[in-house]
């Protein structure tokens, strides 16, 4: 008798998830996984490496017709800014997407504290681009403007479905 209260107990029924939260909870999980594995990527390449790499990409642009492009040459100031900074700014993206596939977890879970903490990742993740990247410089700022986009969306889609959080 005793095994059939505590069975019924353990199989109660939850309360039903938002299908929009699960399939916003899955994109964002791709995301941070993407994110996980290009930071891995670049936490195994030497500096060596990627200094190399952008010598030959200077090389060819600087034999192209387009050389003395206001807009190439942010291209090349950004990279080279990105080449310095690249296992800083790689640690601290790495850190916030890990959080930030707990906090979507949280939400998967119906924890509204776990948006919360995807609202202050999103807001760190703009701040390390802005404090990491060169400025006044053309494809900061389209980076900037890009992933502050995509953050606020997300942020709207998920605060639209706080109603169905805990």
């Amino acid at each position: 008798m005793e095994e059939e209260t505590l069975d019924l107990e353990y199989n109660r029924p939850s309360e039903e998830r938002s299908k929009f939260i699960a399939v916003l909870c899955v994109l964002s999980w791709i995301y941070v996984g993407i994110s996980v594995l290009s930071g891995l990527s670049t936490a195994v390449t030497s500096q060596d490496e990627l200094e190399e790499q952008v010598e030959i990409s200077k090389a060819q642009f600087e034999e192209s017709p387009m050389a003395s492009n206001e807009m190439m040459q942010d291209m090349m100031s950004f990279t080279d800014e990105s080449i310095t900074t690249s296992k800083t700014v790689n640690l601290y993206t790495m850190i916030l997407m890990l959080i930030e596939g707990a906090a979507v977890f949280m939400m998967f879970k119906q924890q509204k504290k776990g948006f919360w903490i995807y609202l202050a990742v999103q807001v760190l993740i703009i701040a390390v681009s802005i404090f990491y990247m060169p400025w006044p410089n053309m494809f900061s700022s389209l980076l900037i403007v890009f992933v502050g986009f995509f953050s606020a969306l997300f942020l709207i889609l998920y605060a639209v479905n706080l109603k169905h959080m805990k």
